[in-house]
């Protein structure tokens, strides 16, 4: 998955793309989400960029996607191994503060249940017992200090997740 402007586009554009030449050229194989929510809460927003995908439980593939700092997280999902998208939603199951805002990372556990690391103003994992995303059962602050949010996840051993991010973050951007 890939996310930039399309065309003369302001907002953001997560694409599905591939390569059949070792990686040397790439083409679009679909248009995972574009625009904005239709919500007029999201018409700020960045567009649907940062976007992580993962082959989940019921077989189909999720896509989680940002719209913007401090703005809920968004999933679509394909049916039809990526040649089209379901309209992106909200993180079903959980509040829109709880599922904000950046850096989506998923991860389908050995045991079957679907993990999500994501961060701002806090890094959070969310779980989904179901192993697809169809319902987010929970979502916990696992490091509440100064950070970007940008995390990532693997599974160390089964049902053991190690999640890294970075720590102190300076700039202009206050917490």
């Amino acid at each position: 998955v890939m996310y930039g402007h399309a065309g003369k586009e302001k907002k953001y554009t997560s694409v599905l793309v591939r390569s059949d030449d070792n990686c040397r050229n790439w083409h679009v194989v679909s248009v995972i989400a574009a625009g904005v929510p239709p919500d007029s809460a999201f018409r700020n927003a960045e567009g649907y960029c940062e976007p992580t995908f993962a082959r989940v439980k019921d077989g189909s593939l999720l896509c989680v996607m940002r719209i913007g700092s401090s703005m809920p997280l968004f999933q679509a999902r394909s049916l039809d191994q990526g040649r089209s998208w379901t309209t992106p939603v909200m993180l079903p199951g959980l509040s829109s503060t709880d599922a904000e805002s950046v850096c989506p990372q998923l991860l389908l556990l050995k045991s079957g249940v679907l993990a999500l690391s994501y961060g701002r103003p806090h890094d959070r994992i969310a779980l989904s017992a179901d192993g697809s995303g169809n319902r987010w059962d929970c979502s916990t602050v696992s490091y509440d200090a100064r950070t970007t949010g940008y995390s990532g996840i693997v599974e160390t051993m089964p049902g053991r997740i190690l999640q890294v991010s970075d720590q102190g973050r300076t700039g202009p951007w206050q917490m």
